[in-house]
């Protein structure tokens, strides 16, 4: 007689890190939210014993925001990019696919470490799973290699994609975007976006200017089918925090961040 374990198989437990996040989100939620700069300051300067204790490394700023969507409807997904104004404390190596050399030399020129069409593609698949690069683009002319190596890249997360801004005409712009601080999202089955804002060693306006910038494109990714409060602004965005990698999570108000996207936006978009 053979008993079946007490616990799920390994290919259906749930990340250790994401239980941790979870339960953090649901202790912040019993607490009043605080203003972005409030929530911040606490982050970055460890005002509490747990903050900044445990950790032997830099710890990243990340944030959670949940939407008024319905994560079970295809036409309500919510994904993106971000083009932050600063890096997120991480070293971008950035490759791009092109089919001419025009485009090859203004990635090069823009700091772009690899370009090519054929000989990229052949380049990933001699690699063996091991990518020489952590961001890739693609012209659309040169998405037709990126697609010949799509096996490989795709679970790595780094298919160029149209719906993410990673498929551009302008190279030289889009590369220097990816390299002072890109970065993608999706929500995840409980309509919640995180993404990373950077370290807790930069300054404040660091941390504020790529939040604000990541709100903006929340905001620009809205769906189109949403109904009654959710399709304004205002309800969009229905609880949002701000947490560190080792320490709690910080409810803030959206009405802060709703702010400074209209701030970046200026009278006329607001």
């Amino acid at each position: 007689l053979t008993l079946a374990p007490p616990y799920p198989p390994p290919s259906t437990r749930t990340p250790l890190a994401a239980c941790a996040r979870a339960v953090s989100l649901q202790r912040a939620a019993r607490r009043p939210p605080a203003n972005v700069r409030a929530a911040l300051q606490a982050i970055v300067h460890g005002k509490t014993k747990k903050a900044g204790r445990r950790a032997r490394f830099t710890e990243t700023v990340e944030a959670a925001v949940h939407l008024a969507v319905d994560p079970k409807r295809s036409d309500q997904i919510v994904r993106g990019t971000a083009f932050l104004p600063h890096s997120v404390g991480r070293k971008e190596v950035v490759a791009v696919f092109v089919d001419d050399d025009e485009d090859a030399a203004a990635a090069k020129a823009a700091g772009a470490a690899l370009t090519g069409g054929a000989s990229l593609a052949a380049a990933v698949r001699e690699g063996g799973g091991k990518l020489p690069f952590t961001k890739a683009l693609a012209t659309p002319g040169g998405l037709v290699h990126a697609r010949e190596v799509g096996r490989i890249l795709g679970p790595k997360g780094l298919m160029p994609n149209a719906k993410d801004g990673t498929v551009v005409s302008d190279v030289a712009t889009s590369v220097a975007r990816m390299l002072k601080g890109q970065v993608k999202f999706r929500m995840d089955k409980g309509g919640i976006v995180h993404a990373p804002l950077g370290k807790v060693d930069m300054p404040l306006q660091v941390l504020e200017g790529n939040l604000a910038a990541l709100m903006e494109a929340l905001y620009d990714a809205k769906p189109e089918g949403l109904k009654g409060t959710a399709a304004t602004d205002a309800g969009f965005v229905t609880k949002a925090y701000l947490g560190r990698t080792m320490g709690k999570s910080h409810a803030i108000y959206t009405s802060d961040l709703l702010d400074m996207v209209r701030a970046l936006r200026g009278p006329e978009d607001a």
